[in-house]
């Protein structure tokens, strides 16, 4: 006997042998991009819905896929659509024989159900406290102290670079005295002239705070080979690499360290940021844990009867 939803048409498209065609997909994925269509707020208006699946009594609406397609062409979204239903209806089906097998009280499951729901219950407020409660603000001081304990446990996995370049056109403003100021010796007040020659007049560049690169990058920022890369070194003067027409890249190699070595603050500042960030959260959770263990003894709405 087929059954039917009250004050409710069933929306059905098939062919020739039952099963649902492709253009059905089509339309649904239709009625899904569509966003903020009036089809799909019938639902949540409290209007009819027409539904585009049954298993038994459980019905399943357009509304319920809607997040399932955005961005997607109507191509991709009619076969999102597609499995998506079959997955709902086989997960119906195979329900709809666990129920008919297992009890309604079997105090199994009632007992998983309610872990189930206290774990969602708390994983809820917790996730509520660390959005409200949590400090994300993470100064230098806080980096520093971290690295100075733990720097050993962030070794190097690859060869690093610290480079100062400068990126030069050949058409530069004063490109011959700033070559000369920086190919030289410097002094400190060298190397203020050439930031603000820098800032003024260079696209690419890194001078008073130097970078690090892994040899990919080297070649892909320099156009470097392996050969260059083989003759790279710690030294005290630029050197220029012609690598592209009309530009020159100006190189100096402050510092290089080797796989196994500990990695620069620069470098691990990231990952410290997110250690102390997750240890914070922690502290948080475990206090508000622990206050509400002492609040509960202390007003008597919890007590423990062994020792």
């Amino acid at each position: 006997m087929t059954q039917s939803t009250p004050n409710k048409k069933t929306l059905v498209f098939k062919n020739r042998k039952g099963t649902p065609t492709t253009g059905f997909f089509f339309f649904i994925a239709f009625l899904l991009l569509l966003g903020g269509c009036q089809y799909l707020k019938q639902k949540i208006s409290g209007t009819d819905e027409k539904p585009i699946a049954r298993v038994y009594d459980e019905y399943l609406y357009a509304s319920d896929l809607k997040n399932l397609t955005t961005g997607l062409s109507p191509k991709d979204s009619a076969q999102v659509i597609k499995s998506a239903i079959e997955k709902w209806m086989q997960q119906q089906l195979l329900l709809k024989k666990a129920v008919e097998n297992i009890p309604d009280n079997d105090p199994s499951i009632l007992r998983k159900v309610e872990d189930y729901r206290q774990s969602l219950v708390l994983y809820e407020y917790e996730k509520a406290l660390i959005i409200d409660r949590l400090d994300t603000a993470i100064n230098q001081a806080d980096i520093q102290k971290y690295y100075d304990q733990y720097n050993d446990n962030f070794p190097l996995s690859q060869i690093m670079y610290l480079i100062q370049f400068v990126k030069l056109k050949d058409n530069a403003p004063e490109i011959k005295e700033f070559k000369k100021l920086l190919l030289k010796n410097h002094t400190t007040e060298d190397e203020e002239q050439i930031e603000g020659y820098c800032k003024a007049n260079v696209t690419s560049y890194a001078f008073a705070e130097p970078l690090w690169y892994n040899a990919e990058n080297l070649k892909t920022m320099f156009r470097f080979e392996d050969g260059d890369l083989l003759q790279l070194s710690v030294n005290n003067k630029f050197k220029a690499y012609e690598k592209e027409e009309g530009t020159t890249f100006y190189v100096r190699i402050l510092d290089i360290k080797r796989e196994g070595e500990k990695m620069p603050i620069e470098l691990a500042r990231t990952d410290i940021a997110k250690i102390i960030i997750e240890k914070r959260k922690m502290k948080l959770i475990e206090d508000f844990y622990k206050r509400a263990y002492n609040e509960g003894v202390t007003s008597k709405n919890a007590e423990l009867y062994v020792q």
